[in-house]
Order: structure tokens, then sequence, then C-alpha cells
């Protein structure tokens, strides 16, 4: 029943607020600025306990910043940085989610170990 009750509050949006309803600013981001969220994802991919879902974000965030490396429009450098905040923050929820609910270890974890 109370879960429900919640629900249907989130539904309505009067529940709580995730942070990432932001304001859109005009403002392009810092070539630190974008280093620092390629960073932060890497060590958000980190946080995964399942050695595949640690490769595939730390691959999938790399070739993603190399992609987008040649991109010079200033508005699509903020729409990116925004869509990497978001993701940044959603990663983090998963990793510890993932650090709550361990799986079994995976045959790679096992002989990177050994090594």
């Amino acid at each position: 029943m109370v879960v429900s009750g919640l629900m249907n509050t989130a539904r309505k949006g009067c529940c709580y607020s995730t942070g990432s309803v932001r304001a859109f600013t005009t403002s392009t981001p810092n070539r630190a600025a974008v280093l620092s969220l390629y960073k932060d994802l890497l060590r958000a991919g980190n946080g995964f306990s399942d050695y595949n879902l640690r490769s595939y974000i730390n691959r999938r965030v790399k070739t993603d910043f190399r992609k987008n490396q040649s991109i010079s429009s200033d508005e699509k450098i903020a729409e990116l940085y925004e869509f990497g905040q978001d993701q940044l923050q959603m990663a983090k929820r998963q990793a510890v989610i993932s650090q709550l609910y361990k799986g079994q270890t995976s045959v790679m974890e096992n002989l990177s170990s050994k090594v």
C-alpha cells in the first residue's frame, strides 16, 4: 500500500526531485569541465561490481568521447555536456544498486586476480 502511494505521488511529481531538471544555459563548458566529466564517467563505470558492465561502460565512454571530439558547435557541446551529466548521475545510482545486489564473479575477474 505504501509503495503504491509513493508511486502515485512520484507520477504526479510531488515526491522528490532527482536534480535532472536543469535550466538550460547557453555557456559552453570549458575543456577542464569536459575532461572532468570524462574522468568522472570512467570512475563511475569502475564502481560496478560486474566485470561486463564495468568494461562496457568504460569502453562506451571512451568511444563516445572520441567520436564527439571534433564537434565545434557551442550549442552541441553544451547539449552533449548536459547529456553526459545526466548519464553520470544515472551511472552513479546504478553503481550503488550494483554493489547492493552483487552477482556471481566473472571468469575474467578470476583470471585478472591470479595474474
